[in-house]
């Protein structure tokens, strides 16, 4: 899993460096989405992608040499979203990511590929309401105990 993912950001990086900038967009967008999703954004889309792109090696250098034992705290409510019919790799990391983290709340999307909160917009926006819903709550129930009101106070006496 590491090697594929490596390779693809060496590939990207590479591209990058020569100054193809669209070959980047196009290999990054047909890996995530499937062969042919390239060609079928618009312009608009395309060149957001585009604009994006050079980022993908950094962000890919800094997920794979992440040190061993970095989580969040477990008090932050997570809600971690893939597609059912995402990458191998992808799910792999959600599993790894699920049993690391105490509060975190899993969320497969049916029928959904990696880009599932694009193509199952209306399934992403219920599963984020969820997410808000969770971590208000978790949020009022901190500050409950954390912040009990204080004593009234007394007056002064003899």
């Amino acid at each position: 899993m590491f090697k594929e993912i490596d390779a693809l950001r060496l590939a990207l990086k590479h591209a990058i460096e020569d100054g193809h900038l669209t070959y980047a967009a196009q290999v990054f967008t047909d890996f995530w989405g499937g062969i042919g999703t390239w060609q079928t954004l618009d312009q608009v889309r395309k060149q957001a992608v585009m604009a994006w792109v050079p980022k993908a090696p950094l962000d890919f250098a800094a997920l794979l040499t992440a040190g061993e034992n970095i989580s969040l705290p477990a008090s932050i409510p997570v809600t971690l979203v893939r597609g059912e019919h995402t990458h191998r790799q992808t799910a792999k990391i959600c599993d790894i990511l699920v049993s690391e983290q105490p509060d975190c709340h899993p969320e497969v999307i049916a029928n959904a590929g990696h880009m599932g909160p694009f193509t199952h917009a209306e399934k992403f926006a219920e599963i984020i309401a969820g997410h808000i819903f969770r971590a208000e709550k978790a949020q009022a129930e901190w500050q409950a105990a954390n912040f009990a009101a204080p004593e009234p106070r007394r007056a002064p006496g003899p």
